[in-house]
């Protein structure tokens, strides 16, 4: 008899059991509850192991260890890497984001697969393995241009999908799309890849906000034949709540801006200041937001004169006198040709030199004067026309001084 032999095919298929083994001591220290990949996931043990941290992570595995294979997984720089790791990492980490609903999870999906995408020659001959037979070149062509964007899609029509309900892939999808430069950093993109990325990323977040809204704009349809009240403000509400939600995106701010200007006015000439102040208070962080904004990004000029408003209707709801000529003066910062912004600031300006004078005590009481005369020349400047309080404060500025 002749003794039996280790056949290199022998070796072959203890090292595929073995890494079988490492899959799963890696998977469990995922901690998620649902059985590991498919056996074949273990093609991706096999690929770390080529290099010498990849083998001594294996061996920490095989006695109890697997922390070391677990960090190999969470590759910080993935470009370079041979296309099939790339393979086995978006896939493997496509699953733990679909079962832990984790961001950083589907971060690493989208940059190994932003990777995997500069490897078309790969991609092609992963098209031409899973293409059914018969398939033409031209589709084969197709699907491999797009597969490494399948994941996104998956991502982003998910949210999409569960954004009138604010689901929870709909609130990770948004963070992760709001800064895509880590995947483009991590994915080894050059500068025109990530400008494309980033470019897609704003896209997909104008789709997700969309989906978002509609349920939204159309309670606002429906209740556009009906006197604004509190049924329009509690409406309202419900959008502001949807920009904290989604991270204050200025989609949200243009879309409410675009639909509560007129509902503010409607309020405002039927004097309904109670609903008017209440839908003022809901909306203040948003639309300070947006102010701010307005001040540095010139694409959002065209709003200016809209916010200046809600600006001018907060200066005459604001109960403390310091409030309100605050108020104004933002309206005429954020657009400084507002009319109603001029009007409303100089009159207030004009307040302010009417009390200073008042107020003003016998010993010091030229200083005050002069900043009365100040308040009332930039006021003039504001508001060349006639204007009761401004022209009150004209005369006594005047008589001060006579």
């Amino acid at each position: 008899m002749t003794a039996a032999q280790w056949r290199a095919e022998d070796e072959a298929l203890f090292q595929r059991l073995t890494d079988r083994r490492r899959l799963e001591r890696l998977w469990a220290a995922e901690g998620v509850d649902a059985p590991p990949p498919h056996p074949r996931a273990a093609g991706m043990i096999a690929l770390l192991r080529e290099t010498p941290e990849g083998e001594r992570a294996a061996t920490l595995a095989d006695e109890g260890d697997p922390s070391a294979l677990r960090a190999l997984v969470r590759l910080e720089r993935l470009a370079d890497r041979r296309p099939v790791l790339l393979h086995h990492l978006a896939l493997y980490h496509e699953r733990l984001a679909r079962l832990r609903g984790s961001a950083d999870d589907w971060r690493t999906t989208l940059a190994a697969w932003a990777a995997l995408g500069r490897s078309p020659d790969y991609l092609r001959a992963l098209a031409d393995a899973v293409a059914p037979e018969g398939l033409e070149d031209d589709a084969k062509a197709r699907w491999a241009a797009s597969a490494a964007w399948q994941a996104w899609e998956r991502l982003v029509g998910g949210a999409e999908r569960g954004a009138a309900e604010r689901s929870m892939l709909t609130a990770i999808a948004l963070s992760v799309l709001a800064d895509v430069q880590p995947i483009a950093d991590r994915a080894g993109l050059n500068d025109n890849e990530g400008e494309s990325l980033q470019h897609r990323s704003e896209r997909a977040r104008v789709r997700i906000l969309d989906a978002a809204l509609d349920p939204i704009g159309e309670l606002l349809d429906d209740s556009e034949g009906r006197e604004a009240d509190v049924e329009h403000v509690t409406t309202l509400e419900r959008l502001v709540h949807l920009w904290r939600w989604a991270g204050k995106p200025p989609q949200v701010e243009r879309f409410f801006v675009d639909r509560a200007l007129s509902i503010g006015w409607e309020l405002y000439k039927a004097k309904k200041f109670v609903s008017l102040r209440r839908l003022n208070e809901v909306a203040r962080p948003l639309l300070d937001e947006f102010a701010a904004r307005i001040a540095v990004e010139p694409r959002e000029i065209s709003y200016a004169s809209r916010v200046a408003q809600f600006m001018v209707f907060r200066a005459e709801l604001e109960p403390r006198f310091e409030n309100q000529l605050a108020a104004a003066e933002r309206a005429v910062r954020v657009c400084d040709t507002h009319r109603n912004g001029r009007l409303v600031l100089a009159d207030l300006l004009s307040e302010r030199a009417l009390r200073t004078l008042e107020q003003a005590p016998l010993v010091g009481r030229r200083a005050h004067a002069e900043r009365a005369r100040a308040d009332v020349q930039r006021a003039r400047s504001l508001w060349p026309e006639k204007l009761p309080r401004l022209d009150q404060a004209e005369a006594a500025v005047a008589k001060e001084r006579a």
